[in-house]
């Protein structure tokens, strides 16, 4: 897979003239997969990926959904990992977080962009998308393979809609998506590329984690069938009887609350992350820039944050 990305590195980029980071200069496939980029140049790069590869538009909603600000603050977090206590910002600082979303209820308890990000900003997810086709796939059948690219190929042949069509049809604009997003391509028209290269704002991933918190119901209608998130988001048995903290291509809760909470969360390289935790109705969004794709005892580290930021909002 990463040879054919790689191949595809001096496609057309997407025309966009009204994105704000348009014109930043940007690394290359090798340079991101290597994590070869500069800090700078990782961020410029994270949020321009539909210049690097073919990519397909996902149209957004002619009616965005509103998100609105909550009248709560959040209050101070602390946590505690391997015996050592830290705040959200020292975690912000560790994880050179990006951006970051977390809604209540569907209202913004708290938003933050850095680096220069705006709310205009997309910024790529990784493996988020293998989560992303998941979900897709669960509005037409039940799913649990890890093969996304044959689920990008099985939609397809299915609805005979492209994976970016299905998504905006049946989720992307039901949801209420205020921006376009875009996927990646295996080729100029071709496939999207199913396990990765998708690239959206920060309130509409939010708005994707609250879609998939309300049970895939909007407005009254279920997209998505009954009782699939939480299979989704269920830890699954494997043939020999060993059980995995992993759903439909989900990252389920190994800690005790989490579990009693049927927590769950999408997670891609370079530190991407979408938390949901539907007891509490909490939604988490972070982007984030670190210099190498993956970092030792990434997701307790995450995961210990995210559920002190639940315990502070109070549980109910």
């Amino acid at each position: 897979m990463l040879a054919l990305i790689f191949a595809l590195v001096s496609c057309k980029p997407v025309e966009e003239k009204s994105y704000p980071h348009a014109d930043e200069p940007i690394g290359s496939a090798h340079q991101i997969y290597d994590g070869a980029l500069t800090n700078d140049l990782a961020v410029n790069t994270f949020r321009n990926i539909d210049r690097i590869f073919p990519s397909r538009k996902v149209p957004r909603s002619e009616t965005p959904s509103a998100l609105p600000a909550s009248d709560r603050v959040l209050p101070v977090v602390h946590f505690t990992f391997q015996d050592s206590v830290y705040s959200m910002d020292h975690y912000i600082e560790q994880n050179r977080v990006a951006a970051m979303l977390i809604l209540k209820d569907g209202k913004i308890i708290h938003e933050l962009y850095r680096f220069g990000n705006t709310g205009q900003t997309r910024w790529m997810s990784m493996s988020i998308a293998k989560s992303i086709v998941s979900t897709l796939i669960g509005t037409v059948y039940r799913y649990n393979t890890g093969e996304t690219q044959i689920a990008a190929e099985v939609l397809y042949h299915a609805t005979g809609r492209t994976l970016s069509e299905y998504l905006s049809e049946r989720i992307w604009q039901p949801m209420g998506a205020e921006a376009d997003a875009y996927w990646w391509l295996d080729s100029p028209a071709g496939v999207e590329i199913g396990g990765s290269g998708f690239t959206a704002t920060l309130r509409d991933y939010g708005r994707f984690g609250q879609f998939v918190l309300n049970n895939g119901v909007v407005n009254g209608e279920a997209i998505l069938p009954e009782n699939w998130v939480q299979e989704a988001g269920s830890p699954k048995e494997l043939p020999d009887g060993t059980e995995i903290d992993y759903g439909y291509l989900w990252w389920t809760a190994e800690t005790e609350s989490g579990r009693r909470d049927g927590a769950f969360s999408a997670d891609g390289i370079f530190g991407q992350t979408i938390y949901l935790n539907p007891a509490e109705n909490v939604a988490i969004v972070v982007w984030s820039a670190w210099p190498h794709p993956t970092q030792s005892g990434k997701f307790d580290f995450d995961w210990s944050l995210f559920e002190a930021v639940v315990d502070s909002l109070g549980r109910e």
